[in-house]
C-alpha cells in the first residue's frame, strides 16, 4: 500500500490510478516542459556549435550530427535516467 501525495488516499499497490483525485502511477515520466526546455537550449547552444564544426571541418554531415546530438542528446539522457522511477501525475497537468 502506497500513499497518494496529492490527496493522501491509501492506493493499493497493484492499481495505477488514485481513487481519491484520479491521479496516475506512472512509471518513466519526464513533463513536456522539461523536454521543450531542454530541446530549446539544445538548439540555442548546437547551432552555433554546429556552424562552428561545419567550418572548422567542412564537414556538412559531421554539422548534423552535431546539431542532432545537442538538441536531442540530453533528452535522451534525462528519459533514460529517469526510466525506472515511478512518479505521480494529476490528469491535468499532462
Amino acid at each position: 500500500m502506497s500513499e497518494c501525495p496529492y490527496c493522501s488516499t491509501v492506493v493499493p499497490e497493484s492499481a495505477s490510478v488514485c481513487r481519491g483525485c484520479g491521479a496516475e502511477r506512472v512509471k518513466g515520466y519526464v513533463s513536456q516542459q522539461t523536454i521543450k526546455g531542454l530541446a530549446g537550449v539544445g538548439t540555442i547552444l548546437g547551432i552555433p556549435t554546429a556552424f562552428f564544426i561545419a567550418y572548422v571541418t567542412h564537414s556538412m554531415p559531421l554539422m548534423v550530427i552535431v546539431l542532432l546530438t545537442m538538441i536531442l542528446g540530453p533528452i535522451l539522457y534525462l528519459k533514460l535516467k529517469n526510466k525506472d522511477k515511478v512518479s505521480w501525475i494529476r490528469p491535468t497537468v499532462r
